[in-house]
């Protein structure tokens, strides 16, 4: 069907003359009647009763004026929600976090960004890195929000923005040997560690810290899922772990654990926004990606 055609008639109406649709559509008269003329014949049936100089709708004209003015704001409604989609008003968003941002910054980040941005239907993921940058490769999710110490070298097709700096400290239970004390690093080698699943960026590091001063690969006595779970078994009286020290100072203020500061080792990581370079990311993204830039 014409639809430009079905759009002159309903302005025909809607106007109430030929001459006044000629106006409001910025055409001649004659090139309104040829429109008419052309849906009349596509339709197989006249729109209007013959009324002198008047314009009045026969019935299968009034059916397909209702039909047409429910066509017409269905397309406005459509153009609508494609304007609001493209500025980030609408849609949704699926976000990856591991597990530290997911816990201690997403909640924040997710509240300032629902109260500017209601109607975006957002998507939390979580887990460690490994899954993270498997999955924002992969295309599962339009972003990841990465606590790392560094980003492996084969996730160059990714574009990392440093948001924050994350301060760790490794920890013990409260009345610990090590307690509130400086002790070199191979000091603890034989402590029971309490740390993440592999895939996890702190356990990597842990690992790391010891091959670079060439000292043994420490022992995992509970291999925990979450860093608040390896923290709580500390305070619960058990072991050693390497954790931010925004989780941290709670248990400490609790009188749960205490930091244990191991000479000449002093580790920050950054939470990290990822993207893939190779696409661009959605308007509700792009919104969101500027609500945490402004965090910096």
């Amino acid at each position: 069907m014409n639809l430009y055609a079905l759009k002159v008639f309903v302005t025909v109406v809607k106007q109430g003359s030929v001459s006044g649709a000629a106006q409001r559509l910025h055409i001649s008269q004659p090139a309104v009647t040829i429109q008419i003329r052309n849906l009349e014949r596509e339709l197989g049936f006249s729109v209007f009763k013959k009324k002198g100089r008047g314009i009045e709708l026969n019935e299968p004209g009034t059916y397909v004026y209702n039909e047409a003015v429910r066509l017409f704001a269905l397309e406005n409604e459509i153009e609508n929600k494609i304007k609001l989609y493209m500025e980030g008003q609408n849609g949704s968003l699926t976000i990856f976090s591991t597990n530290f941002p997911a816990t201690h910054f997403m909640p924040h980040w997710i509240s300032q960004f629902k109260k500017i941005y209601p109607d975006i239907k957002i998507h939390i993921q979580s887990g460690n890195t490994t899954t993270a940058l498997e999955k924002l490769s992969n295309g599962e999710v339009d972003l990841a929000i990465i606590a790392s110490f560094h980003i492996p070298n084969e996730h160059e097709h990714l574009e990392i923005i440093k948001i924050l700096e994350d301060e760790q400290c490794f920890i013990v239970p409260k009345g610990h040997p090590f307690g509130s004390r400086t002790v070199n690093l191979q000091q603890i080698v034989e402590e029971g560690f309490v740390l993440r699943e592999k895939g996890s960026s702190t356990r990597e590091l842990i690992f790391s810290l010891f091959q670079i001063h060439q000292l043994p690969t420490p022992i995992i006595h509970v291999e925990v899922n979450r860093i608040e779970e390896a923290i709580m078994t500390v305070a619960g009286g058990y072991g050693m772990t390497l954790a931010p020290k925004k989780a941290v100072i709670p248990y400490i203020e609790m009188d749960l654990v205490e930091v244990v500061d191991v000479r000449g080792v002093n580790l920050k990581r950054h939470i990290n926004l990822c993207t893939l370079k190779s696409s661009s990311p959605s308007p509700s993204a792009k919104n969101f990606m500027s609500l945490l830039c402004n965090q910096r």
